[in-house]
Order: structure tokens, then sequence, then C-alpha cells
């Protein structure tokens, strides 16, 4: 855990830069430094993976009809949506219908 906490606030960065004077022990220093960035950067990696995955759940959810909301807002938007396309089918079937009707001219 030791290891950890030093890596995330950078003291074994910083130990390698105070060892100039010292190139065996900075050498080491650089090994455990080069080792801490690898963890660094697996665990952003782990991140990014889990953020992908809970969109992608969400997404299947949503198709599934769960729609995934977590609360009653969420879910009036989705009907104010259902509303919209109603408006637009109503919409489309009055330019049908202008269209369709024989000419004046």
């Amino acid at each position: 855990m030791r290891f950890k906490r030093w890596n995330e606030s950078g003291v074994w960065r910083r130990l390698v830069e105070d060892l100039d004077d010292a190139p065996e022990l900075q050498a080491l220093m650089q090994t455990i430094a080069a080792y801490g960035d690898k963890k660094i950067g697996q665990l952003i990696r782990r991140a990014d993976r889990k953020d992908q995955r809970e969109i992608y759940n969400g997404l299947r959810r949503r198709g599934e009809g769960d729609h995934g909301f977590k609360n009653e807002e969420d879910k009036s938007i989705l009907l104010n949506d259902d509303a919209s396309k109603r408006d637009e089918d109503e919409s489309t079937l009055h330019w049908v219908n202008l269209v369709s009707t024989p000419s004046r001219f």
C-alpha cells in the first residue's frame, strides 16, 4: 500500500531527481519509478475500460426497454420525446394530405 501512495504522490520521481550525485542509486530508483509509471498506466486503462463498460451496459439496458433512467425527471423526458414524435407524425400526415390532394391550378 505504501508503494501505491508514494507512487501517486510522486515520491519515486522526486527521488530520481534528487539522486544526481549517486548514479547507481539513481538507476535503481529510475527502475522503481518506471514500474510505478507502468502501474499508473494500468490503473488509468482499467478505469477507462470500466467507464466504457458502464456506457455499453447503459445503452444495452435502454435497448431492452429499461431505458436506464434513475429518476422520474429522466422518464418525463422520454415521454416528451414520444409526444414530439407524435407531433412530427401529425405534421407529416398534414403534408402528405396537402401533396396528395388535387391541385387547384
